[in-house]
């Protein structure tokens, strides 16, 4: 199934989740680096009488202009709408798959018509639950169907096709999302502990020589320790360790109920095997929302 086969619901809150998502991430990113670069002038600001304004000024208007960001990431609340979004886009990839491979509740043995009201239903379920969000709904043509063509093929076909299809392009894809994600998160974790540890380590080390050298015009304390601590704002942000450790569980989660595929051969057996697998995806996603609304 490619990103056309899915409603335009899923469509229109997978755009504007990853929109939010680079809006919230420039707007931290610039936060930071303006408090690192107002540090940085104000550690400078005493090499020479001549230089030390336009440093000063340069460090306050770096200092201020971070706090105008940070301002901005209060008010336009591009998180709230980066998870919301992605709550509803990834609600709507599940009832689509469950749809259209016949899962719970949309068991085959269900009438076109009941499946697909009750399909319409679900949806409209989960937008109600984030009505509230200011996240655009214009992003797909006001045409674009809610259940695809595509959508109605697969349910028709046989149960070892939807089968086979439902493990090679959700179970199987998704696991590898997940191992992938892992990976990267683990690797990024150490990244930045160590960014941090060294930023500490350079802001003791500066201490030391400022003892050292009491006489020097240049102390980059101060721009170490907002080094370290920008460091660590960006890992608690990212929470690549609690990602890391939650990606690995429910990849391996879904490789035992993958493990489970070559005994289902009847519709029953395959509606509560799809419902297994969405059910796990659904839990890890649960706790990733937690997660980030936690902090």
């Amino acid at each position: 199934m490619t990103s056309s086969s899915f409603p335009a619901l899923h469509r229109t809150a997978d755009s504007a989740s990853m929109r939010a998502q680079r809006q919230y991430l420039m707007l931290f990113r610039g936060t930071l680096w303006l408090l690192i670069g107002g540090a940085l002038f104000g550690s400078v600001s005493a090499t020479a009488l001549w230089w030390r304004p336009a440093s000063l000024t340069a460090s306050a208007t770096l200092l201020a202009l971070s706090i105008v960001l940070g301002a901005a990431l209060k008010i336009n609340g591009p998180e709230r709408i980066w998870f919301g979004a992605r709550a509803v886009a990834e609600s709507i990839k599940s009832l689509t798959w469950r749809y259209v491979v016949g899962g719970e509740p949309y068991g085959w043995d269900l009438p076109p018509q009941a499946a697909d009201e009750k399909f319409a239903a679900e949806m409209q379920g989960v937008l109600n639950e984030r009505r509230a969000l200011a996240w655009n709904y214009s992003a797909e043509p006001g045409n674009a169907p809610q259940i695809t063509s595509e959508m109605r093929t697969i349910r028709a076909t046989s149960t070892g096709d939807r089968l086979a299809l439902y493990v090679r392009e959700r179970i199987q894809q998704q696991r590898e999302w997940y191992g992938s994600k892992a990976s990267d998160s683990r690797h990024l974790h150490t990244k930045w502990f160590w960014i941090t540890v060294v930023g500490q380590s350079a802001a003791l080390t500066a201490s030391i020589m400022m003892v050292r050298f009491p006489e020097s015009n240049i102390n980059p304390t101060g721009t170490f320790s907002t080094l370290s601590a920008a460091a660590l704002a960006w890992l608690q942000m990212k929470r690549y360790q609690d990602l890391s450790q939650a990606y690995s569980l429910a990849a391996h989660e879904l490789g035992l109920i993958e493990a489970q595929a070559q005994h289902v051969n009847t519709e029953s057996e395959l509606s509560q095997f799809v419902a297994n697998a969405e059910n796990a995806i659904s839990r890890e996603h649960t706790m990733w929302v937690a997660r980030r609304d936690v902090g």
